[in-house]
Order: C-alpha cells, then sequence, then structure tokens
C-alpha cells in the first residue's frame, strides 16, 4: 500500500477503456503477478520520469538473508517459490472472497507470470533504488514511457515494506499479509479505486468520509490513518457504501470495472451446458499443473484443470440457455436421415474411439426431445440435457460409449446437406478423457431415390463396358 499512488488521470482514463467497466463481462482481465528476474526488465515495463529505468523496479530475493523478512524469523526457512505462491494465492482470495450474485463471480484470472492480451495486466514485484521516494506501492499505465505494447502496467516495491514498518515478522502469514496487501491495493488502483479512510485522525480527513477500519479495507493506506498492524492483517475489499465515489463501496466499484462472469461458464454464452463440461474435461491437466486461466477450465485459480473444477462445473450445470457456435474441428460423425429425421452419432472416429460428452444445439426450436433414446439416465447417469432447442449428453465417468448411438428421429425430416448446417447452431461432442471438444462431422444417409438412381447409373456403366 502506497503512501500515495500516482495514476495521471489520462493514464487511468485508458485504462478503463482498454478494460471495458460492465456490469456482466464477456472476455475478462488476466493479471500476471510477476517477480522480475533481472536488471534489463525494467526498462520493458515502466519508470518515473526523469529517473532512469534501472532504477525501478529490480529484483529482490524475498528470502535473502539480508531481509527483514529473514531475520525476523517469517521467511528463515521458506524457499523462493513458495513465498511467492503464498503471496499470489493471498491476493487472489482478496479478490475473490468479495460477495457477488448467487453463481456469479468477478471476471479476473491471476498468473504467476507475465499475462499477454487484450485487457491483461501486469504487476512486478521487486525494490526501487530511490531512497527519496517513501512509498511501499507504485501504481502507473506505463509510467513516463506510455503503454508498453498496448499492455497495463503496474509494479509493488516490497523492499519498503520490509524496511519502513515498525513490525517484527516473524510469523509466516503476518509477512505475507503485508506484501499481498499492497499488491492488491495496487492493482485496485488499476481498476478505478482509491484511497479509503482508516482512522479519522489521520492527516485530510473530513467530516463525511467514511472510516473503514474492521476490518481494515485493501485500499487503505497509511495516509488514511492505516497503523502498522494494519498491514499484517487479512485486509479485504469492503462493502462499507461512501469509501468510494459516487457513493459506492471498493467491492462494489471493483465489480463495475472488472464485470461478473457465471461460475463454470468457459465459453462466455451465459449457460453452463454440455459444452462448458466438454471443455473443461479436453483442457483436463490434472493438480499440479500452472498457466491454466478460467476460460481453460481453471474454476478454483490455481493453474490447473482438475477433477475440484470438472465437480465445479458440473455443480453450476443450468443446461442450455443460448445458442453458441463453436468453431473446431472433428472427427466423429453424425449421420442424419432426411427420410425420417433419425440422428446416429458414430464414435469410432473420435479421440479414443468413445463419446463422453456432446451438445447439439438449434436456433429454430424444432427438435423432437420426445423421441430421443438414451440409456437409462443418459450417458453414464450424470447429465441429460433435452429440449427443442437443445439435445445434449454428458457422462462424468468417462466410459461415454462406442460404435453407432441412435438417438432417434429428433431431427426434422427432409433436410439437405446446407439445411442441416445452417440448422444447428452448435455440433460438438469430446472423445476420451482430456481429449478436447470437437465440431462433429455431418453426414447424410441417401434417400431410397437417390439410391436407386445411383444403382441405375452404376448399371448403365456396366451395361455401356459390356457393349464395348
Amino acid at each position: 500500500m502506497a503512501a500515495f499512488s500516482r495514476i495521471p488521470i489520462s493514464r487511468l482514463l485508458a485504462v478503463l477503456w482498454v478494460l471495458g467497466p460492465c456490469a456482466v463481462s464477456r472476455a475478462g482481465v488476466t493479471v500476471g503477478l510477476y517477480f522480475v528476474q533481472g536488471q534489463d526488465e525494467p526498462i520493458d515495463f515502466l519508470t518515473i520520469p526523469p529517473l532512469a529505468p534501472f532504477h525501478f523496479i529490480q529484483p529482490w530475493q524475498m528470502t535473502g538473508p539480508q531481509t527483514q523478512f529473514v531475520a525476523d524469523g517469517a521467511f528463515e526457512a521458506a524457499a523462493e517459490q513458495q513465498v511467492r505462491l503464498a503471496i499470489i494465492s493471498e491476493v487472489r482470495s482478496k479478490f475473490y472472497s468479495i460477495p457477488t450474485p448467487a453463481g456469479y463471480m468477478l471476471d479476473i484470472d491471476f498468473l504467476p507470470q507475465k499475462a499477454s492480451g487484450p485487457g491483461s495486466v501486469n504487476v512486478l514485484l521487486g525494490k526501487h533504488n530511490i531512497a527519496s521516494e517513501q512509498w511501499f506501492g507504485y501504481s502507473m499505465v506505463g509510467g513516463g514511457m506510455g503503454d508498453i505494447n498496448g499492455k497495463i502496467k503496474a509494479a509493488v516495491s516490497i523492499d519498503r515494506i520490509d524496511s519502513m514498518l515498525r513490525v517484527d515478522f516473524t510469523d509466516f502469514d503476518y509477512a505475507v499479509h503485508a506484501v499481498a496487501n499492497v499488491t492488491a491495493h495496487e492493482v485496485g488502483h488499476l481498476f478505478g479505486l482509491q484511497h479509503v479512510w482508516a482512522d479519522k485522525s489521520a492527516p485530510g480527513w473530513q467530516p463525511g468520509y467514511v472510516v473503514v477500519a474492521n476490518p481494515y479495507d485493501v485500499m487503505s493506506t497509511a495516509q488514511s490513518g492505516l497503523p502498522d498492524s494494519g498491514w499484517i492483517q487479512d485486509n479485504i475489499f469492503t462493502t462499507a457504501a461512501g469509501t468510494q465515489p459516487a457513493g459506492s463501496s471498493s467491492a462494489s466499484l471493483l465489480i463495475s470495472r472488472v464485470g461478473l462472469r457465471l461460475v463454470g461458464d468457459t465459453d462466455f454464452d451465459r449457460d453452463v451446458d454440455n459444452a462448458d463440461i466438454g471443455k473443461v474435461a479436453g483442457s483436463f491437466t490434472g493438480a499440479g499443473s500452472a498457466g491454466k486461466v478460467y476460460s481453460d477450465g481453471d474454476m478454483d485459480f490455481d493453474g490447473d484443470v482438475d477433477n475440484a473444477d470438472i465437480g465445479r462445473v458440473a455443480g453450476a450445470f443450468t443446461g442450455a440457455l443460448a445458442g453458441n457456435l463453436t468453431d473446431s474441428g472433428g472427427i466423429a460423425d453424425l449421420i442424419y436421415d432426411p427420410a425420417t429425421g433419425d440422428v446416429k452419432v458414430d464414435a469410432s472416429e473420435a479421440a479414443g474411439g468413445i463419446v463422453t460428452s456432446f451438445q447439439l444445439e438449434t436456433a429454430a426450436g424444432s427438435f423432437s426431445p420426445g423421441n430421443y433414446v438414451g440409456t437409462t439416465g443418459g450417458l453414464g447417469g450424470c447429465f441429460k440435457d433435452v429440449g427443442a432447442d437443445v439435445i445434449a449428453d454428458s457422462d462424468l465417468t468417462f466410459a461415454g460409449f462406442s460404435g453407432i448411438r441412435d438417438f432417434g428421429n429428433i431431427f426434422p425430416a427432409r433436410m439437405d446437406l446446407a439445411q442441416l448446417e445452417a440448422f444447428l447452431t452448435t455440433a460438438v461432442y469430446t472423445g476420451a478423457f482430456g481429449s478436447g471438444q470437437q465440431q462433429i462431422d455431418l453426414m447424410l444417409i441417401p434417400e431410397p431415390a437417390t439410391l436407386a438412381l445411383l444403382g441405375l447409373g452404376d448399371l448403365g456403366m456396366v451395361l455401356g463396358r459390356k457393349r464395348r
């Protein structure tokens, strides 16, 4: 938390334009919580004019013997990676613990590495070598160098916490709280949050200013009266109205800046259906991986896609509420009989020779759900979503089905291939566990009249050869 945080108004507006304030987000924001590694890296990020880039921000090993954290005992026996992951986990928890409507969460991902792409923020954690500047954290979009490659940047100076607080860091959690509070505070500034007051006696406090002291708001700073003990607590984004502009709380303003997303909706089509389950299953890495984000299926934001993530999507299942076309190559076959409207799925060419999840949708709302044929309880007794605009099923045991499965006369009859393709807004499946979601191939069974014409043609060719 900074004694002051510098965010020029023009720069702040640039942040809000890139990230796009909204009630429900479709794109999300990715924040890279990155610990600087080398002396040359600051040149690629930001500086404070007119200081040269090498002044800010420099690598600093939190578990080095010279730090107060180690000297006091908090990080004495800890590995650097352990400390970093603990800090990142705590920052995540501060953002994800804010109250949201049932079934929704803040639309933001945190990665333990650099982030890239639109709407990304990289927070660099290290130290600076500027003795005249008495602050812990610093927020600026691109610093004095402008936006770097269209990315948003922020930085946190950890060494100032280590040297300025009158606290003995003998407890691991206290030390993590101190760094994570600063980090979350500076990220909050990038989303337009301002300082809030922790003490009426603090310089600058005026009647009418709301004080948030128990628990302390993440956006509290030393200049707003936060005592040393407040730095080592697990501070949160509070819901006290009036702490932010227009009478908002820090939590509500954060939601308006970042947006919300439906828990489990990996493809952002505003429902949690078999397509989402297939996406998560197809992205499965198992526990202990890194680098995965929400759209990959990382529901608990620990960097991997494992059974916990699959369970969370399953628990949020809504069924298809809106059509969504998945554009990916397919192998398994959907076999349509235009004479009857019968639909079969051939799993023999799917990954592993099985289909564990599929979803068919139409905007026409003219499926015949009463004709759907399946084994009891669907594929494996887990999900069956059958209606006039969606026919879908998922098997969370991942046994699936092999060979050809006949689903009955569920489509309208008399469609040619072009009409079938236009009729289906979604036609996707997932093969064996971890294989990924694919768009299914569409095939037609020729009608009897067509078969007769083909037969006559073959006979004519044979007769012709005999004549010659």
